[in-house]
């Protein structure tokens, strides 16, 4: 009697405890679900073969590892447990290139309690269509199914947190879902996939990687989740087929080139912060969007068309090649809170005749203006440190170079700066000490046109590299 009495109390006592503290309690629940720290296995067998695969084996932990297969059979289960030496160990891997090549090799079930699947374990198995992969999967390596052509579909495991390097490289996959608790779609993903139709990337997703989705041509439309703020270089390059993205505004970081070659794409994509892709179709004027901060590098490459771009003073970062082989592009002015020009971001403007570089620059980076051959004259203000090589390569139209430069200040210019400039007629150099340089800067460049200098150094002009083989240095008026 007095015990069910004290059990009644007890029990009283814990609902007002639960009633006033439910975080505690169900946090408390909470952590005994969390998962077991990562065990790392010591093999203290190697190359074990049992049956026509062979084997890592930890006696320690009672683990194994399929390290190889050795058999023409074409359906394969993996065992769940092997005996060596009168001992059972569970199967908890599939090694790298386990399966590496095995081209007749067209079914494989991996049973549960396996967690890692190593890189290029089904590398090159063309043939393989079909494969179950257990719930307790939470790593695939890179590169793992690369040029699995025939694998059309699959299910990953919801554990995973990263789709791997080149996972599924040329593969057949044609439609996946990516896990909830995914957080990155790695460096080249997909690419090659060219019977990729659909595929499903949920919000736990914050980057997508270079090339993850480069060339997969079937790929029509793609749905870019809120969670995602960077997405890689070329990452969709060449979907040729692909009509319909959307840039959510959780993206403030993209790439080069992100979607260089989807000519399907007939709207600019655009989001709050970042331009990154103009039609190439588009011609005339374009004005970007007022509040643009980044305009991608190759955002408006190869816009043949286009004859003059507006650029708002809200912009502070222009990427590389973001206006590379504009070859109709007259007009342009760069806003005075861009403090680089990357490389190539002008190459091949063929039409471009004159260009502002305002004071905030102080880089010019490399292939920059390369090509630009009806650029007529070129300042450079004293804010800038650093002309990069082959800055302006090739701008044979250009017959006048204006140097300008703080007092003191040391200016770099390196190798081609100024190669094949063959139409120059002067050079003005206003900077005290001249700007040491690489080899060839000036190649190509007749050396008998006038040099100005400051008054009191010609000598240094004559006695510095690549300044010295000027033969006529006079003194600024």
């Amino acid at each position: 009697m007095l015990n069910r009495r004290m059990l009644k109390r007890n029990l009283s006592y814990f609902v007002i405890f639960l009633t006033t503290n439910p975080v505690l309690f169900f946090t408390a629940c909470e952590k005994s679900e969390e998962p077991q720290p990562e065990v790392h296995y010591v093999w203290t067998y190697k190359q074990v073969q049992i049956g026509d695969m062979s084997y890592n084996l930890d006696t320690l932990h009672k683990a194994a590892e399929v390290t190889k297969y050795d058999s023409e059979r074409t359906k394969v289960e993996i065992p769940s447990t092997v005996e060596f030496r009168a001992k059972q160990y569970v199967v908890k891997c599939v090694g790298d290139r386990a399966f590496y090549n095995c081209t007749n090799l067209a079914s494989v079930s991996i049973p549960n309690g396996v967690t890692s699947i190593g890189k290029e374990a089904f590398a090159g198995c063309t043939n393989l269509d079909h494969i179950s992969i257990p719930k307790s999967v939470n790593h695939i390596g890179r590169v793992a199914f690369f040029k699995c052509s025939s694998l059309t579909s699959i299910t990953l495991p919801p554990g995973i947190t990263i789709i791997e390097h080149g996972v599924f490289n040329s593969s057949g996959i044609k439609d996946i879902v990516i896990p909830n608790k995914v957080v990155k779609i790695d460096d080249e993903a997909f690419i090659f996939c060219s019977n990729l139709v659909s595929i499903t990337i949920p919000n736990s997703v914050t980057s997508i990687g270079y090339s993850a989705f480069e060339r997969c041509i079937s790929l029509k439309k793609v749905s870019i989740p809120n969670s995602v703020t960077t997405i890689g270089g070329m990452v969709f390059f060449g979907c040729s087929n692909l009509t319909n993205i959307s840039l959510p505004n959780s993206v403030t970081d993209i790439g080069w080139c992100a979607f260089e070659g989807c000519n399907s794409l007939s709207n600019p994509i655009f989001n709050e912060h970042v331009f990154a892709y103009l039609p190439r179709s588009y011609s005339g004027t374009y004005t970007i969007p007022h509040n643009i901060e980044i305009i991608a590098g190759g955002a408006f490459m190869n816009c043949n068309s286009l004859t003059n771009i507006t650029i708002p003073n809200s912009v502070t970062f222009i990427g590389g090649a973001a206006f590379a082989n504009c070859s109709s592009l007259s007009n342009i002015s760069i806003p005075s809170s861009i403090t680089d020009i990357l490389g190539s971001t002008f190459e091949g403007c063929s039409s471009l005749r004159q260009i502002s570089i305002p004071n905030s620059v102080i880089s010019v980076g490399s292939c920059a203006f390369r090509g630009c051959i009806n650029l007529q004259t070129i300042t450079i203000p004293n804010s800038v440190i650093c002309i990069y090589s082959a800055a302006f390569e090739g701008c044979a139209g250009m017959t006048d170079i204006t140097i300008l430069a703080i007092p003191e200040s040391d200016i770099r210019i390196e190798e081609l700066a100024f190669a094949n400039c063959t139409g120059l007629k002067s050079i003005t150099c206003d900077a005290i000490t001249p700007p040491i340089c690489d080899d060839y800067v000036f190649y190509n460049v007749e050396k008998s046109i006038p040099l100005y200098v400051p008054a009191g150094c010609e000598y240094k002009y004559r006695a510095a590299k690549e300044w010295q083989d000027f033969t006529d240095i006079q003194t600024l008026h």
